[in-house]
């Protein structure tokens, strides 16, 4: 069920390009300043809004897409009567970074890894059971800012940490850290329920993936709020235990691409279950791996 939700949100442009949106959001309150713009209902979704309310502006990361403007704004206005001022895309799909569309033409700055911009800037393919065209976006909506590795953004007391970890759910993956709020929104490198979707022919890695989870523990305690891109507000438990079970069902597809195995005998090997297309999971690690 919430792999279907996941495909629904990210098919709801196309739905949803012709139409007002729908959609109604939570907004759960994580500290004094940082806020979740959550898609409960109605349409288009798409992933989870990380708010930062500073005294001048907000601070979004990611903004869906580009018809949910409106509601984003009313939605903000409901925190606090503050601009927009800056925009950060944990990665390149479109259910997290349609909104640059309309955004981008309000000259508000835009913050992503390089390489997001680079898939922004022409038309890219996504892989496997998400396929679908992103249309290469307009000149105003592609990221204004880029880093390759680490970057810090300061506002009073609150330092922002943009973290690229390598390959994971995709090439340009951004895991954003409120440092004293103790804060992490993990893009979609982290989301609760289903398989994980690695787009594989745009630099995805399940290993990669799994690495990254790894650097969210780290960066995380027993007190630490993570923002998922699809689901609910999690603990680092419950990163743990996905990465536990992400990380068997890669090495015992690793084990059985070695020595020949087929993907049904794998998947009899794996006890787990997390909700979709387990076989067709299994296949995509094995095409991973027959490309590395």
């Amino acid at each position: 069920m919430k792999n279907l939700l996941i495909i629904a949100s990210l098919l709801g442009s196309f739905f949803y390009s012709q139409s007002q949106s729908t959609v109604v959001y939570d907004i759960p309150s994580l500290s004094d300043k940082v806020s979740v713009l959550r898609a409960v209902s109605g349409g288009p979704g798409g992933g989870n809004i990380g708010v930062y309310k500073s005294s001048d502006g907000f601070i979004l990361i990611d903004d869906q897409f580009e018809v949910n403007e409106v509601k984003i704004l009313e939605a903000l206005k409901s925190i606090a009567d503050l601009p927009v001022k800056l925009i950060i895309n944990t990665h390149y799909h479109g259910d997290h970074t349609g909104g640059n569309i309309v955004f981008g033409k309000q000259n508000i700055p835009i913050y992503a890894h390089s390489n997001v911009r680079k898939r922004l800037n022409r038309d890219t393919n996504q892989f496997g059971r998400y396929a679908r065209l992103i249309k290469k976006y307009p000149q105003e909506a592609l990221p204004t800012t880029t880093y390759s590795q680490h970057m810090v953004l300061y506002d009073d007391i609150e330092e922002i940490n943009l973290f690229f970890f390598g390959n994971g759910h995709t090439d340009g993956d951004t895991i954003i850290f409120f440092k004293n709020d103790n804060i992490i929104h993990a893009g979609d490198t982290f989301t609760v329920g289903g398989y994980p979707y690695i787009d594989i022919d745009n630099g995805g890695r399940l290993g990669g993936l799994i690495n990254i989870l790894n650097m969210i523990i780290s960066l995380s305690d027993e007190n630490t709020k993570i923002i998922p891109g699809h689901g609910d507000i999690s603990s680092v438990n419950d990163v743990s235990r996905r990465r536990n079970i992400l990380k068997i069902f890669y090495e015992e597809a690793e084990k059985g691409f070695q020595r020949g195995l087929s993907v049904e005998e794998v998947f009899n090997n794996i006890p787990y279950d997390l909700g979709g297309d387990k076989l067709q999971f299994i296949k995509d690690i094995y095409y991973e791996l027959s490309i590395n």
